[in-house]
This record gives structure tokens, C-alpha cells and sequence, in this order.
């Protein structure tokens, strides 16, 4: 947070945001003033053009929470997801943002994102779900999935499963054991029409892979990306899948376009 907004919201140090979230509407602008706050109840965003400003908070979320946004040209940044365990060992908190011309950026899981297989759906899980309508497009930058996942949970930090008909690109981010599932099946069934591209990535230690892509009807481009397998154990295992199980990128359509890529696997 290396320069701190002037806040806009009037909310007090510790309180809960999810009627927060909720009453933004079309066009506000809302900083937050900088601290720590929770999240006890899911959230949901529905307006265009938008602006939501954490100002480096960090929001304790607790259970299995999840933040809907919606909407057309909106922007969410500066927020620390910090999910706590509250004696509920499903404990996730996932980010759904969805819509046209939005913007996700400068946010962070600093602590474990346990989203187990429960309750026989595996298409939640992970710290972001983002869905494009047909022909629009997204950007996901500057985000941190450093914190990693519990043993034998391993999972995709970003999933674009089913969800992203426009075309998403997923700039500077950070990712360690968790990668990004961002193409829609290895099979020849058409789950959705986007593309995910990759700017300037690093990944270490992704479970299965580091990155999915590809897409049935346009070029997807990998760039300036680096995967980085160092250490095997620090590989997470699933029921099914065991630990160790490496691979740098995983491309199930075409073409897609790989420029000043490095892939490195030196672990024992």
C-alpha cells in the first residue's frame, strides 16, 4: 500500500462489510479507511462503473464466504482476504466477478484458502471464479496467491470453468501451489467460448499445473511467464492425484502463443 487513498466510506476499525458491499451502487466511488475489518455473511455487488478502493485493508473472512460482483466497467482493489479457520474446517473465501470491461487488481489470500470437494460441487473452489459475457473482456493483475493450500487439497487459485465467454488476461500475479485453471475441458465438449492470457506470471510449485489455457476460436498468448518447480513436497496432493505431480503449462486448444517463457523444474 505504498500510497494510501483518502477514505470516502465511513465504517469503524473491526466491522462487518457485508451490508457494506452490498448498498454499493452505479458509479460510487468507496475507499475504505485503512484497517482491518470482517466478513461473517457472503456479499454481493451488482452495479456498473464502479470503483471499490480497500486502501490495503485486510477483511477476516469466516465459514465458507463468497463475494459476487457484477456488473459492467467496475474496478475492485487493494483488499487482503484473510480466511479463518472458526472451527469450520471447510473454510473458503471465493470471489466471483463477473460481467464486461472490469478490472480486479491489487489484492491477496494471506492465509490458507482450505476450499475442500464438498458437498459433491468441485466448481467453487479457488480464490477466484471470474465470468466474461460473450465478447467482452477483463484483467486480473497484480495479485498475490502466495499463502499455498493444506495438504492433500489441491486446487486452482483462479477457474474459469463454464463461466468466461469474452477474453481475460491475468497480469503480474503471483502463484504458489495453487495455478490457474483457465481453459474450459480436455475434452471436444464447448463449456464456454473465452480465452485466458497470462502477461509477466510467476507460478512455483502449482499442483498438476502451473496454467490451463486455450480456447476453441481464438489465440491464446502466454508472455514473460515464469514456472517454477523447486520442490516436491511443497507440490500439494488431492484424493486420486498424489504429490509431486508436475507440469509447467497444459494446453487443451488452440493455437496459443508462447513468447519469453521460462519453465524450470530443478526439485529432486
Amino acid at each position: 500500500n505504498a500510497s494510501a487513498a483518502e477514505a470516502t466510506a465511513e465504517v469503524d476499525e473491526g466491522s462487518e462489510q457485508s451490508d457494506h458491499l452490498n448498498g454499493i451502487g452505479d458509479g460510487d466511488t468507496v475507499v475504505l479507511p485503512e484497517g482491518q475489518y470482517v466478513l461473517r455473511n457472503d456479499a454481493r455487488i451488482e452495479a456498473d462503473n464502479f470503483t471499490f478502493n480497500g486502501n490495503g485493508s485486510t477483511i477476516e473472512t469466516y465459514g465458507r464466504r463468497h463475494v459476487h460482483i457484477d456488473g459492467k466497467g467496475w474496478e475492485f482493489g487493494h483488499v487482503d482476504f484473510a480466511p479463518q479457520n472458526d472451527s469450520d474446517p471447510d473454510h473458503w473465501c471465493t470471489v466471483h466477478p463477473r460481467g464486461d470491461g472490469w478490472r480486479f487488481h491489487h489484492c491477496a489470500w494471506s492465509e490458507v484458502n482450505d476450499t475442500r470437494y464438498v458437498d459433491g460441487d468441485n466448481r467453487r473452489m479457488g480464490c477466484l471464479l471470474p465470468g466474461i459475457q460473450s465478447g467482452g473482456n477483463a484483467e486480473i493483475a497484480d495479485c498475490w496467491f502466495g499463502h499455498g493450500c493444506d495438504t492433500d487439497h489441491g486446487k486452482s487459485a483462479i477457474k474459469t470453468w463454464g463461466i468466461m465467454d469474452g477474453t481475460l488476461w491475468i497480469r503480474r500475479c503471483y502463484f504458489s501451489q495453487m495455478g490457474v485453471y483457465g481453459a474450459n475441458s480436455s475434452t471436444t465438449e464447448i463449456y464456454n467460448e473465452g480465452v485466458t492470457n497470462y502477461e509477466s506470471c510467476y507460478f512455483e510449485n502449482c499442483y498438476l499445473a502451473c496454467l490451463r489455457t486455450g480456447s476453441h476460436y481464438d489465440t491464446a498468448h502466454v508472455r514473460n511467464c515464469v514456472m517454477n518447480y523447486s520442490d516436491a513436497s511443497e507440490i500439494p496432493a488431492r484424493e486420486g492425484v498424489p504429490s509431486g505431480v508436475a507440469r509447467g503449462m497444459l494446453v487443451y486448444h488452440g493455437p496459443v502463443e508462447v513468447e519469453n517463457t521460462h519453465i524450470e523444474a530443478s526439485m529432486d
